[in-house]
């Protein structure tokens, strides 16, 4: 009896998860929804953000600053969205006069940019230079729009802020993982392969699975690419790397291109 009633307790607490989990999905599309209604994008044209596969994973507001010989000379509030796959910059809209009496709360899209060719790491501060301390570096590549490289710095609101922005941009599954969840290698399944412990993938043919960790071994750890990392739904486990192949054109071998350019510029 003890030993089905633990069996039931366990089946019930996944039940509560599995509910919570659809129920955070299903909050993220209205929260997206909602974002999508804020957002004025430049060309006037709708932006369609509501996507079973987008999450909006951060936003709020920072500063662009132009920082010279580590005091601030010139600054612009600036609203970041960070999403899945997407990055947005933004900046309040100016209030109309038909709205002073009401919240009116719209975003002009400056920038709408691929994740995966935004790069946003520390800005060391200067211990002497109070100006200098929160700031970020940010890199966007316009290879899409036919741009050149963009670089600016943003200054967050405290350290917290800061470093909570460097970690969402940032993100690994574990701190022993070799590569960030958004920026990682692929690898497609060419043959199936059936889980035999709960920390296994089951690969099927054509499954495409983010690869967060590899061994020596022969096995890497990765989730499966057509959905959000997710701990309950959709989390990172081992699978056989022979029963795959790796996909050599995606965004991180562009993004490794990119770099290697970059460096011997």
């Amino acid at each position: 009896h003890y030993h089905q009633l633990h069996q039931l307790h366990a089946d019930l607490r996944d039940a509560v998860e599995e509910c919570n989990e659809i129920m955070r999905i299903e909050e993220s599309y209205l929260e997206m929804a909602a974002l999508e209604a804020e957002l004025e994008p430049r060309d006037g044209k709708p932006l369609a953000l509501v996507d079973a596969s987008r999450i909006l994973e951060r936003r709020g507001d920072v500063t662009r600053v132009v920082v010279e010989d580590g005091r601030t000379a010139r600054t612009k509030r600036l609203h970041l969205i960070l999403m899945s796959d997407l990055v947005i910059i933004a900046r309040h809209a100016p209030r109309r006069l038909s709205s002073m009496m009401r919240s009116d709360n719209r975003l002009q899209v400056k920038r709408l940019i691929p994740r995966g060719l935004v790069q946003v790491t520390d800005h060391p501060a200067d211990p002497d230079k109070p100006e200098s301390t929160n700031l970020i570096s940010v890199v966007l590549d316009h290879e899409h729009d036919g741009q050149e490289q963009e670089t600016f710095t943003l200054k967050c609101r405290s350290a917290t802020d800061k470093e909570r922005w460097l970690e969402c941009f940032n993100p690994t599954i574990q701190e022993d993982d070799d590569y960030t969840i958004w920026n990682c290698p692929e690898h497609k399944a060419i043959a199936d392969w059936t889980a035999t412990n709960g920390d296994e993938l089951d690969l099927r043919v054509g499954h495409v699975i983010k690869v967060v960790k590899k061994s020596e071994q022969g096995w890497y750890k990765g989730f499966f690419a057509h959905m959000p990392w997710n701990k309950r739904l959709n989390d990172a486990k081992w699978f056989p790397v022979n029963h795959t192949e790796e996909i050599t054109d995606n965004e991180y071998t562009r993004n490794k291109a990119r770099a290697s350019s970059l460096r011997r510029a």
